[in-house]
């Protein structure tokens, strides 16, 4: 930016000039949006940061892959144990959708039953 003319080094102190913050553009704040524009497909500032972001994020990666494949395993595990226990209630759900629930009255008739919450005649 300096090399156009303009006081800001960084495309983030460009962004965040609160000279910008006005309803329309003036024909300043076009020229320096386009010199940044043209900064930016020069100088590449995303795929630099991107670059140097995944190299510090291998490097991570590599100094505890031990760990790492310790909580692989053990994510692996878990996911193994709740996969148990929905395909269990799955089961036992479809079987008692099938069944239906047990009749308290099944076989018998309201009168005369002996049915503590139904009167007897």
């Amino acid at each position: 930016m300096k090399a156009h003319g303009h006081r800001n080094a960084r495309p983030e102190e460009t962004a965040s000039d609160p000279v910008w913050r006005t309803r329309t553009a003036s024909a300043r704040e076009r020229a320096v949006a386009t010199a940044d524009a043209r900064c930016k497909a020069q100088v590449n500032p995303v795929g630099t940061w991107n670059a140097v972001e995944v190299a510090y994020q291998r490097q991570t990666v590599d100094q505890n892959a031990d760990e790492l494949a310790r909580v692989r395993v053990d994510l692996r595990l878990r996911q193994r144990l709740a996969g148990t226990v929905l395909n269990e209630r799955r089961r036992v759900s479809r079987t008692a959708r099938v069944s239906g629930p047990p009749d308290a009255l099944a076989g018998e008739s309201r009168r005369g039953s002996h049915h503590p919450a139904l009167p007897r005649d």
